[in-house]
């Protein structure tokens, strides 16, 4: 039996690496779309009886920043009246309310039905190409715009979209370095500790990603500590590495739609030669669905002669609106025949480049993977519950400070006994992205008079409604 408490240190890194965009943010692409607010003006919808009063209605839910609860105020009125998907103006604006909360799979299908039901307009094949390039599918998104820029030279959307596209990056990359101060309360071996991490990630335009982290711990025994055999420590300081990485698959240019599947591999190693190196294996999948984006992982923790740890976890993140998201999770372990269960929930606010996280978690847990962190944790102690919390600061052009707080509250069986423990952990950190290498280095300049503006009209036209 292990009586040390080893950690890379706490959970609270995810603060840090959350910034990281391991999950497949990195080359984060803040794609506007064709910009069609709904309007009072009801005249373009047809005559049926729900109709109106739920498109004013669903204008009020955009203005109060709730997209997908317009949609679904006009998506019920249109079933109402028979007439969803044979109604163009409805199945456009559907497809605007959808791509404006972050929907590409539904706006995607609304786009292709008005486009369908009008015989080719200009506006839907606008919107399909706007919702290729949130997806990261840029050439699909460069030929569309080009198709609609063919037969409507004017039309100022899919010129600026097309200046969005050649401007894109081929390339992104975020590097990240922080430290973490660690405090044990009430630990029979450990009294306090530091560690600092550096991390890379990066992702290509055509959906490649990699990340890897490395992690370096020093740990204070506390004087009475005693070995596995029950002989006082030779030392009061141990120290212990880690690393990690992960490669796969992302369309998450934005960090709302598409899909995102990923393979982990993480190393923990005691320098002090207590116990074994331990290894890591593990996997990931999120993808978006309608009302979210759903999370899955699985891992096994290869600890040697210490047995092996198996670990299944779920997550569903869902926008609540005004940059407010809610994530609940659960996860269950098998640890010697063994079985673990937990579960957490995270709330988040988002404004841009800012953000604020907390977060709760309870059950049992002993020596988690948590891929989603970066983070191998090798523990003889049950962690039952805890709470965190962090923010992100930006500072300039690319640079944020991170910074999160976790208590996590443990118990350790030493001799027979459980004893109770606390962890503190402190984490502060500096994350920095850049983007590499624009399709056209001329920003699309070999389309006279192309706007490189990152922003659309207010409207895209007075008749954006009526079929041709």
């Amino acid at each position: 039996m292990r009586h040390v408490q080893l950690t890379t240190s706490s959970r609270s890194i995810a603060a840090l690496l959350a910034g990281a965009c391991l999950c497949g943010n990195v080359a984060r692409a803040e794609i506007p779309g064709p910009a069609l607010p709904l309007t009072d003006d009801t005249s373009r919808v047809s005559d049926t009886p729900a109709l109106p009063a739920a498109w004013a209605q669903a204008r009020q839910r955009e203005r109060a920043g709730d997209p997908a609860g317009a949609a679904a105020v006009l998506t019920r009125a249109a079933e109402t009246d028979g007439v969803l998907g044979t109604d163009y103006a409805v199945e456009l604006q559907l497809g605007w309310l959808w791509f404006e909360a972050g929907d590409t799979r539904q706006a995607s299908e609304h786009y292709r039905t008005a486009s369908r039901i009008s015989g080719g307009a200009i506006d839907p094949r606008v919107g399909l190409a706007y919702c290729a390039a949130r997806e990261g599918r840029m050439d699909d998104a460069e030929g569309g715009f080009r198709a609609v820029l063919a037969d409507a030279p004017d039309h100022a959307p899919a010129r600026s979209g097309l200046a969005i596209v050649l401007s894109a990056p081929r390339a992104a990359l975020l590097v990240q370095a922080g430290t973490t101060g660690q405090l044990y309360g009430g630990s029979p071996t450990l009294d306090s500790g530091i560690g600092g991490s550096v991390s890379l990630a990066a992702r290509t335009e055509s959906g490649f990603a990699l990340s890897t982290t490395y992690r370096y711990d020093a740990l204070q025994e506390r004087g009475n500590a005693r070995d596995p055999d029950g002989e006082p420590f030779s030392h009061h300081t141990f120290f212990l590495s880690a690393g990690y990485a992960s490669t796969g698959a992302l369309s998450l240019m934005d960090g709302r739609s598409g899909f995102d599947a990923r393979l982990h591999y993480g190393l923990l190693s005691d320098a002090s030669r207590l116990q074994p190196i331990s290894h890591a294996l593990g996997a990931t999948v999120d993808t978006s669905l309608p009302l979210g984006l759903l999370h899955l992982e699985s891992s096994v923790l290869l600890r040697g002669q210490d047995g092996n740890v198996l670990r299944l976890g779920a997550a569903w993140r869902t926008p609540l609106g005004a940059g407010v998201y809610l994530k609940p999770g659960v996860a269950m372990q098998v640890v010697g025949g063994e079985v673990f269960g937990s579960a957490s929930v995270t709330a988040e606010y988002w404004r841009g480049e800012f953000g604020l996280w907390a977060s709760g978690k309870f059950g049992r847990e002993r020596s988690p993977v948590l891929l989603d962190a970066a983070l191998v944790y090798d523990s003889a102690s049950d962690i039952l519950y805890g709470a965190s919390a962090g923010t992100a600061l930006p500072l300039s052009d690319g640079l944020s400070l991170n910074l999160g707080y976790e208590w996590a509250h443990y118990t350790l069986d030493v001799d027979g006994e459980s004893v109770a423990s606390d962890g503190h952990f402190l984490t502060l950190g500096l994350s920095f992205g850049a983007a590499f290498g624009a399709r056209d280095e001329t920003d699309g300049s070999d389309v006279d008079g192309l706007s490189n503006s990152p922003r659309l009209p207010a409207s895209i036209g007075s008749d954006a409604a009526v079929a041709p």
